[in-house]
């Protein structure tokens, strides 16, 4: 399986120069990458949030919540992923990339 955190993502296309992006940073800098290359698709995340350091719990289980990346917007810095509720149901979670301190990746089954 693929993982966002292999280098040299190039889809397989000649470098073009560089759309201007306002999303700035590390984090910001992979998703841009999942999204252009498309490869990465279901591929599951641990999200920490900026000013903390444990993995956001959406559910309130004590437990770090796995979020689905959707998709990811270079123009206004938003990244959706989905997750399961508490509830069972499945949740969709917009957030600015720049709001995030790192992600690390999941492996499913």
């Amino acid at each position: 399986m693929s993982s966002l955190f292999q280098d040299g993502c190039d889809c397989g296309h000649e470098k073009k120069k560089k759309q201007h992006s306002p999303c700035k940073g590390c984090v910001c800098d992979q998703l841009m990458g999942i999204e252009k290359c498309n490869t990465f698709t279901n591929q599951t995340f641990l999200i920490v949030l900026k000013g903390d350091s444990a993995p956001l719990d959406m559910t309130g289980a004590g437990l770090g919540t796995i979020f689905t990346f959707v998709s990811f917007d270079p123009h206004n810095c938003c990244a959706r992923f989905t997750y399961t509720s508490a509830a069972a149901t499945t949740e969709t979670f917009v957030v600015d990339c720049r709001s995030i301190a790192g992600l690390s990746s999941v492996a499913t089954p």
